[in-house]
């Protein structure tokens, strides 16, 4: 079971996402708008934020820190996942300056998500000797 931070201001989106993640076994937590996003980081130590980029007080260039303070508290072991309805090209531009796991494209589909929170949580392989 992993602890998932849902941050979305779409508060319709955000229950679909946490009762979703929450019937697939995942403690999950949610967070409605950029301001104190981090102090709900530290608060809760997810494993996996899901991360809306366009919302109150979070966008673009905030989005990227925000995404990179998640790292810096929780550890390599933590993953982001952008979620957005930016353009295709845009959103993986971000996702890969935000150095996050993977990005969606909204609207996507609850399996979609549930699929890239398993990817997530896929352990790395064993190195080869």
């Amino acid at each position: 079971m992993a602890t998932i931070l849902v941050v979305d201001d779409d508060t319709v989106t955000t229950a679909l996402i946490a009762g979703a993640l929450s019937r697939a076994g995942h403690l999950v937590v949610t967070h409605d708008s950029g301001f104190g996003l981090t102090m709900s980081i530290h608060r809760h130590r997810p494993d996996i934020v899901i991360l809306d980029v366009n919302m109150p007080g979070l966008n673009g260039t905030h989005a990227l820190r925000a995404a990179r303070s998640v790292e810096r508290r929780q550890g390599a072991d933590a993953k982001v996942i952008l979620f957005s309805g930016l353009p295709q090209d845009d959103l993986a531009r971000l996702a890969t300056e935000a150095g996050a796991h993977t990005y969606l494209k909204k609207p996507s589909s609850m399996q979609s998500i549930i699929d890239a929170v398993k990817s997530c949580l896929v352990e790395a392989p064993a190195a080869k000797e």
